[in-house]
């Protein structure tokens, strides 16, 4: 408990710093902004890192999981622990390696402190380099890229429907079984779980086109907010930091007394 009180401390003074730097990110060929809410949770259990290294920006959003604050320091660990890993060794020229150490350093990390399982975190890492875009999804957040008046999703999410539409695809289960699970959403993957699997990663990276918008979003956005609601936002004429602050808006003006923490990040790239 004493470790947990600490942590929580240290990593919000963290968090804040980050914070109190600007909301809106400037680097050469590309703007970022992120906002979020705390939704009717008790605690803001969502964390948002960034950081630029060789030209090469990172973005990582982490949606914390476990009661109390634990959900929310594994989220600030899992999310400042990969970006400090970027800032220090960058991707040694391998998005996909670097991905796969980075987020079995942070699963270790979180199980070393939280050693009964019960705390953890969805988490997402996008990467931006030389106008292409890579990704790798731990739990259930989102990536997708805006483009032509259209939000085109990217990951799937590491959920129990998704697993059985891939395991039907491959022919392994019937369609009778993938359809027992078609609404499941649990997820059977997230950083700080005991059995932790390879994460999501992007097969291909995506060509980025000067104005594309790169959205990631933890489940207190896209559960609560329709994709035709969202393309609304995203296609209006404003900066990243209007937009982001235009999602949370809707998101506060429905109030549903289900809504969870929801953050948001929009990238605009300015030029590829």
């Amino acid at each position: 408990m004493a470790y947990l009180i600490v942590s929580v401390c240290v990593l919000a003074a963290l968090f804040i710093l980050r914070a109190a730097m600007g909301r809106l990110e400037r680097n050469p060929g590309l703007t970022v902004a992120h906002t979020q809410i705390i939704g009717k949770r008790q605690v803001q259990a969502d964390a948002f890192e960034w950081a630029v290294h060789d030209g090469r920006t990172l973005l990582v959003i982490a949606d914390g999981i476990g009661s109390g604050t634990k959900g929310r320091t594994a989220a600030l660990a899992v999310s400042a622990g990969i970006v400090r890993s970027f800032e220090m060794v960058g991707l040694l020229s391998n998005p996909a390696y670097f991905f796969r150490q980075a987020f079995h350093n942070a699963n270790e990390t979180v199980l070393r402190h939280v050693p009964d399982g019960t705390a953890g975190a969805n988490v997402l890492c996008a990467l931006i380099r030389e106008g292409m875009l890579y990704y790798a999804l731990a739990g259930d957040c989102r990536a997708a890229v805006f483009r032509g008046g259209s939000l085109i999703s990217l990951s799937e999410g590491q959920t129990l429907d998704v697993l059985a539409r891939n395991a039907f695809r491959r022919h392994t289960i019937g369609r009778k079984d993938a359809r027992s699970v078609q609404k499941e959403r649990r997820i059977y993957n997230y950083v700080g779980k005991d059995d932790f699997r390879e994460p999501e990663m992007s097969d291909i990276p995506v060509a980025l086109k000067a104005g594309d918008l790169v959205v990631l979003m933890t489940d207190g956005v896209y559960d609560f907010c329709p994709q035709r609601d969202l393309e609304e936002i995203l296609h209006k004429r404003s900066d990243c930091e209007q937009k982001a602050n235009d999602v949370i808006a809707f998101l506060e003006r429905k109030k549903d007394a289900q809504q969870d923490n929801a953050t948001v990040v929009i990238a605009r790239i300015d030029r590829a």
